[in-house]
């Protein structure tokens, strides 16, 4: 078993990391060439993706648990159906979305005191192509194909660095670089989709419905499964958003430099949580324990954020030098500050992807309410950056500690069952 886990969380790793080299590079090369203001925007557009793409991150983790579930019970065609019939509620979802986003394109830009609305419509585009994505990604995942899952996060990666640079160079700003963004996204779906047409044609059909009960329970389930992602995005992403809306244009700026350090920490460990998934998931039909992989998975983490926690305090230059940062007296506070918040929320995601995969949703109340808290708290103080970045340090505290209560809460209710 811990040969297979580290060979795989190798793999993902290793495709992760180099994705996430290229969306570093992108985020470089945009700071390095976009000025203050401009950045801001930018960074404020990307996390409201993040935030609006949430039925993303679920899709993907329902996919890929169900088709980890059918291929321990050695049920394949389940997954084509199964497919087949949650991609026809997400193009549902996504008519809705696009109207809505139209409709109210001008209300969002003066919210975020951008000039130009079609901005927005550009990062809709996006959402829609990042929601479609998860489809084919959820099925590698779930079937543990880790090497083209990572080869596709890859080229929609380095696409995004190629196109986005291309772009600006030819005067584009902002605009480019949200374009690179959904070209990048939608330019890449043909890739999933050959690796996994064996599992994703369309099946024998009578009517409008196919007929797999899996599929409504699946259903059900996404929405625990939206709304945990939904207070992850709002965790770590709705500070830069509300910074945007209280502070000037200049401060945004600096606090958007200083979150690139905080998304470098956050998603080290996510190639662990990926991993542990679908592992987890087919051990938990088999009636097989789980609990060895979610320790070795939070021991691998702590270890990834600890080593970026150190380089923050002790080499901050490194960053200094990466982001072209003009006031360093503002710029490293702020990576410490961030460095350490996000430590906690990295190892919080891989307990709530565990707890997805075991069907343990007793988390999510406490989750949802420390997300309002948060904001709340946000809306309330917000005299300084640093008060900003207390609040996200003390709730990353609490997200982590909520989290490690409800596993262990769960595991002493099926030891007393």
């Amino acid at each position: 078993m811990l040969k297979s886990f580290f060979r795989d969380a190798g793999i993902v790793m290793l495709g992760t990391s180099l994705a996430n080299v290229c969306n570093l590079l992108y985020q470089i090369y945009m700071v390095r060439n976009l000025d203050g203001e401009a950045f801001g925007v930018l960074t404020t557009l990307l996390a409201s993706l993040i935030i609006f793409s949430i039925p993303c991150f679920a899709l993907q983790t329902v996919i890929a648990k169900w088709s980890a579930e059918f291929k321990a019970k050695a049920e394949s065609e389940k997954i084509r159906l199964f497919f087949w019939d949650v991609g026809k509620w997400v193009c549902l979802f996504l008519v809705f979305f696009l109207a809505v986003a139209v409709w109210q394109a001008e209300t969002v830009a003066g919210f975020l005191q951008i000039d130009v609305p079609g901005l927005i419509l550009v990062t809709a585009g996006s959402v829609v192509f990042a929601t479609l994505l998860p489809l084919w990604l959820g099925i590698l995942q779930g079937l543990e194909r880790f090497a083209v899952m990572g080869l596709v996060l890859i080229a929609a990666a380095l696409l995004k660095v190629v196109l986005g640079v291309l772009f600006v160079e030819l005067g584009w700003a902002v605009t480019g670089a949200l374009l690179a963004v959904l070209f990048s996204l939608s330019f890449i779906i043909p890739v999933p989709w050959w690796a996994c047409r064996q599992w994703t044609l369309p099946p024998v059909w009578s009517g409008w419905r196919w007929s797999l009960a899996e599929s409504g329970e699946a259903c059900r389930y996404m929405l625990p499964a939206g709304f945990t992602f939904l207070c992850f995005a709002v965790l770590t992403g709705s500070d830069m958003v509300l910074v945007k809306h209280f502070f000037s244009p200049f401060t945004a700026g600096v606090y958007a430099k200083g979150s690139m350090v905080g998304k470098i920490v956050l998603f080290l460990p996510l190639a662990v949580g990926w991993t542990l998934l679908p592992k987890a998931a087919g051990r938990r039909v088999l009636n097989q324990g789980s609990s060895g992989l979610l320790k070795l998975s939070l021991l691998l983490g702590a270890v990834m954020c600890g080593l970026a926690v150190l380089v923050s305090f002790a080499y901050p230059a490194v960053y200094v030098w990466l982001f072209r940062v003009d006031h360093q007296e503002l710029f490293v506070p702020l990576t410490r500050f961030f460095s350490v918040a996000m430590s906690f929320y990295a190892l919080t995601q891989i307990i709530m992807i565990y707890q997805l995969s075991v069907r343990n949703l007793s988390f999510l109340g406490p989750m949802l309410l420390l997300s309002c808290i948060q904001l709340g708290l946000i809306v309330m103080f917000h005299q300084s950056l640093e008060q900003v970045l207390w609040i996200l340090c003390l709730c990353g505290v609490s997200a982590l500690a909520l989290n490690v209560v409800r596993v262990e809460w769960g595991s002493l209710s099926k030891l007393s069952a």
